[in-house]
Formats: structure tokens, C-alpha cells, sequence
């Protein structure tokens, strides 16, 4: 059993007995010190279980999946055709790495496919503005995710020197000598967050790069090597780089777009947690958390933890402090803060009552964070939950924007 399995166990434990306690206080102020005793449990249960909201196919969450057919098929299907692109779109906690991780996991055990993943997110901002960098990092981490000798250095170093100019070409002759002759059936790459690439920061390095995975791609049809290497590109925005017809990985392969649940997946879901949701619930769910799937996950999990809350107790405090999304609300009020141009946008999109126009840059950041869904050419806040909570909130937004702000509480 894993420690965080163990604290969870102890954590549930404790908030069963705090309840029990509260349910037999006849004192007012003891009532009061065991009611703040058990929403501190129920916080701490809720970060083991959710870890940032990443249901990882390794835990116990995996069996809480919630299929959005037909798509999971035919990315199977797709990963089984030579030089296979798939491309996953969505906005931030939607599911998007989860649907890769179980692609990954899907080839690996029943095909017998090997498989690397890399993060764009993870590589310090110096080096996914520099195309050498970028490309010396990616061979370093597949290397290491396959188990292969790195050899990233001597390759570039020994390219140099016979003026071997191009960085795309020293990556493929890396992958051809280096990485694709120790695969022995098929190698799936998975590169989760590529919207990385996509900020004004990194125009040039994403159209060497992309176009590199476009070429790979087109390589894949025609030569034998390249046959076994698939790729699959992840983003949160359709606010792709401007890039070339042929030098795009955007405009082939199989494209998935993920939408939020149904109202039969959520009441799916709610099955799996054991939660006893109606279907009106379900629509009202719908209506105010928009089908987001975390969103859902966490209102219906804290349900699945405290069986004495009702939905309507959790909705009526959702868009407050003391609710189950305090802590998504405050991960947005970082990047608010950090981008006041954000809050600016967030702002006017909060006050209009019907879909407005926002700067391409704007619209790219918002949306790769999930707070806004495209209407044609313009924008609208993603779900109810979010114009509840940042109508309370305009007074800060505002604030931010005008450079008055000295912190969020």
C-alpha cells in the first residue's frame, strides 16, 4: 500500500469520527470547533485524492474513467496504422493526458509497442525558445524514456564539425542512428501541453518543430524506419502557430476534440462513486459546471466522502471561499495576476450578458486555461460556476488590471 493510500485511510478515518462527534454535541461552541475540524479533514482528503486534478491510470481513480465514445476507438484503431498523428484538443482538466495515458497504455500491454512521454510544460522557458536546445532536450528524454544510451551530446558535437547545419536534421539523424533501430515493433511518442509552443515567445522554434513532426509523419508513409514511430500531440487551444499547409501536424492525422460530459456520463460517473444522483441533478450539474469533467469529479467525489452533504449544499457554496473549488478559483488568481492583460479580458467577457471579441493572444491564454469557450469568432465564459463566482469577483478583476492589487486572500 502507498503512503498516500495509508494517509488517505487514516484522513477518512478521522473525518468519521469527527462526524460522529458532531452528531451527538449538544454544545454550541463544540459544534462549532468540530464543524471547522472536519472541513480541514475533508480539504486534506480531497488534495490526496485529486493531486491537482491528474487521474493517473496507475490509481485507483483510473476505475472513475469515463469513455467518450467513439473516440477512444478509433484512437486505438489510428495507433495501429504506420506513422500514425493523432492530435487531442481540450482545455485544461478536461482529460486530455488521461485519454493519452491510457492510448499509451493500451499499445504497450496488448501490442507489445514501446512508449515515451514527454511534458512541454516541463522545459525552463530558455529552452523552448531555442530550437538547438529544444531539439537536444527532446532526443535527451526519449532516450531516457526508452532506456536507450544518451548520446544527444556527441551527436550534436560530431554534427557540428561536418557542418551539419540544419537542427531538424541532426534531430532525425539522431532518431534514425540513435533511437528507431532499438525499437523493435512500434514507438508511440506522447508530447502532452505542445500549446507550450504555440505563446509569441516561441513562433519561430514551433514552426521548425512542428514542421519537423509533419515531416516525420509524411516519413512514416513511405520508409520502412519511420513506419514505427507514431506521435501524439496534446494542446489546450485552437489557436494554433501560423504555419504552412505542408509544414503543419495540424492538418492531418486523426483529430479529437473533447467536449464535456453528458448528462448520461455524469450520471455514469456518479455510479462509479457511488453517489445517488438523480437526473435532474445530473441536468442541473450540466447546466451550472458546463459537463466540465473536473469540475465534476471533484463536486461528485466530496459527495462519494461526506454522505451527509447534499448537491445543493456543495453547489450553493461553490462559488464561494469556503467550497469544494476554492483552490481551482486561487490557481486562476495566480495567472491573473501574472497576465494582468488576462484579468482585463476575463473582465469584460464577465460583464457582457452575450459572446464578445478578444485579442488572438488573449483569447489563446484564457482558453488554454479553461475559462472561456469559442461562440463562432467570439467568446463566453466556459460554464455558470465561473460567471457566478467572477460577478462576486469584479471589483478584484478589475483591480488587477488597473495595477491596484496587492494580493488575493
Amino acid at each position: 500500500m502507498s503512503e498516500e493510500q495509508s494517509a488517505l485511510e487514516i484522513w477518512t478515518e478521522k473525518l468519521n469520527e469527527l462526524q460522529r462527534q458532531e452528531a451527538i454535541a449538544s454544545d454550541a461552541a463544540v459544534k462549532f470547533q468540530l464543524k471547522k475540524q472536519i472541513q480541514e479533514c475533508q480539504q486534506k482528503i480531497q488534495e490526496l485524492q485529486q493531486q491537482e486534478g491528474k487521474i493517473l491510470l496507475n490509481t485507483k481513480q483510473s476505475d472513475y474513467y469515463i469513455e467518450r465514445p467513439p473516440i477512444e476507438q478509433r484512437c486505438y484503431q489510428e495507433l495501429l496504422t504506420d506513422g500514425a498523428l493523432i492530435r487531442i484538443r481540450a482545455s485544461q482538466k478536461m482529460g486530455k493526458s488521461m485519454l493519452m495515458n491510457r492510448m499509451l497504455k493500451f499499445v504497450e500491454e496488448d501490442y507489445n509497442y514501446q512508449i515515451a512521454y514527454l511534458d512541454l510544460d516541463e522545459p525552463e522557458f530558455n529552452i523552448v525558445t531555442d530550437l538547438s536546445r529544444l531539439l537536444k532536450y527532446f532526443c535527451q528524454e526519449v532516450s531516457k524514456e526508452l532506456g536507450v544510451p544518451n548520446q544527444t551530446n556527441e551527436h550534436w558535437e560530431q554534427a557540428s564539425a561536418t557542418l551539419e547545419t540544419s537542427e531538424n536534421m541532426k534531430c532525425r539523424n539522431y532518431f534514425e542512428q540513435n533511437v528507431l533501430p532499438h525499437i523493435k515493433t512500434a514507438l508511440v511518442l506522447g508530447l502532452d501541453n505542445v500549446d507550450r509552443l504555440f505563446s509569441e515567445d516561441c513562433q519561430l522554434v514551433a514552426a521548425d518543430f512542428f514542421g519537423m513532426m509533419r515531416s516525420w509523419h509524411n516519413r512514416g508513409k513511405r520508409k520502412k524506419l519511420w513506419k514505427k514511430f507514431k506521435v501524439i500531440l496534446v494542446y489546450s487551444t485552437e489557436a494554433i502557430p501560423n504555419l504552412g499547409v505542408y509544414e503543419s501536424p495540424f492538418n492531418v492525422g486523426l483529430e479529437n476534440t473533447l467536449s464535456g460530459f453528458s448528462e448520461e456520463q455524469i450520471l455514469s460517473l456518479a455510479r462509479h462513486y457511488d453517489c445517488s444522483v438523480s437526473k435532474e441533478s445530473a441536468k442541473v450539474l450540466l447546466t451550472q459546471l458546463g459537463g466540465h469533467p473536473y469540475l465534476i469529479h471533484l463536486i461528485l467525489e466530496s459527495l462519494s466522502i461526506n454522505k451527509a452533504q447534499s448537491l445543493n449544499e456543495l453547489l450553493a457554496q461553490a462559488s464561494t471561499e469556503e467550497g469544494i473549488y476554492n483552490k481551482h478559483f486561487q490557481n486562476y488568481w495566480k495567472h491573473l495576476q501574472e497576465k494582468p492583460l488576462l484579468a482585463k479580458s476575463l473582465y469584460e467577457t464577465v460583464k457582457s450578458d452575450s459572446p464578445i471579441l478578444i485579442p488572438p493572444k488573449i483569447l489563446y491564454e484564457l482558453e488554454r486555461l479553461g475559462l472561456i469557450k469559442k461562440v463562432g469568432d467570439k467568446v463566453c465564459l466556459k460554464c455558470e460556476l465561473y460567471r457566478t463566482y467572477f460577478l462576486n469577483h469584479l471589483k478584484i478583476l478589475e483591480n488587477i488590471w488597473r495595477g491596484n492589487i496587492d494580493g488575493i486572500n
